[in-house]
């Protein structure tokens, strides 16, 4: 790649819809490939995207485990603990042979390609779709571009909210900002040049952006904890014989968050946590003025 490397370039090379997408994969625990020429830009790149992923544990393989067995052991660890935080796993080039050859699930990875004569690339990322589903890569040159495989049809209304949100704030934010700034500087007899510094946020605002979009991430995981904890609730109560549902409207009214349907958040609930909580929702009229009428108690 030309010039000097920043991960942040996603934001400028791709649109809003393959962002998107991106965050998608990584709140779903799909495989995302990072394939490039230079393993340092490769690697950072892969850094970048795990960190949109706050409220995980990043994992390096190959540093922080290499067996199977020490796999099987982080998996077992989120399969008997609800509460345990959740890993995403980040794969450096050197070791992605190495992963290749001792797994074939890669639930939640983040893998790093080197694009170089002996590395069948395209087999590589075959190899990931045909064993872990719906993978996102990304092909770092001057810019990034990014392929899909499977899932075509997937709307990402959702995901494409939570970064226009960002977005959004972003400028409001520098917006107020250099409103202030221009404010103490108006009857100043400043250099030009000065005032242009003073007033550029160019550098501000991609970190700003970055910022928000992990807290958009943080506030949806934490209402996705709540519903958690109350459909787990329900469960147990449904396992004790009182057989109950909750619709869908008073669950995401109870947890504080009316910005996703309720698919989308079950969906990810059980990508994260593993729970299948759809025989517990209730799309009934009724069910939803019973649920109120209990909540005013």
């Amino acid at each position: 790649m030309k010039g000097t490397f920043s991960p942040s370039m996603i934001f400028s090379s791709l649109n809003v819809d393959e962002l998107a997408r991106l965050l998608s994969a990584l709140l779903l625990r799909r495989p995302i490939i990072v394939i490039g020429e230079n393993g340092g830009s490769v690697d950072l790149m892969l850094e970048y995207i795990a960190s949109f992923a706050p409220h995980r544990d990043k994992v390096i393989f190959g540093i922080d485990f290499i067996t199977t067995r020490e796999y099987e052991e982080i998996l077992r660890r989120e399969r008997q603990d609800l509460h345990a935080k959740r890993v995403v796993i980040v794969c450096p080039c050197r070791y992605v042979k190495m992963a290749l050859e001792k797994f074939s699930d890669f639930k939640g990875w983040v893998l790093g390609v080197l694009r170089e004569p002996n590395n069948d690339t395209n087999k590589i990322v075959e190899g990931v779709f045909r064993y872990s589903g719906p993978v996102e890569v990304l092909y770092l040159s001057d810019g990034v571009r990014m392929e899909s495989l499977g899932d075509q049809e997937r709307l990402y209304g959702f995901e494409r909210q939570l970064i226009e949100n960002a977005i959004v704030r972003t400028h409001t934010a520098l917006s107020r900002m250099r409103k202030v700034i221009r404010r103490r500087i108006r009857g100043l007899r400043l250099d030009t040049d000065l005032s242009d510094i003073l007033l550029d946020f160019s550098t501000e605002e991609t970190m700003l952006k970055e910022e928000l979009l992990r807290n958009e991430v943080l506030n949806f995981v934490h209402a996705a904890r709540r519903a958690l904890i109350l459909l787990y609730k329900l469960r147990i109560l449904n396992n004790v014989g009182m057989r109950d549902r909750i619709s869908d409207r008073t669950l995401l009214q109870t947890i504080l968050y009316p910005h996703i349907d309720i698919a989308g958040l079950l969906e990810f609930i059980r990508a994260e946590w593993g729970e299948d909580f759809g025989d517990l929702i209730s799309k009934s009229v009724i069910r939803s003025i019973s649920d109120w009428i209990d909540s005013l108690w």
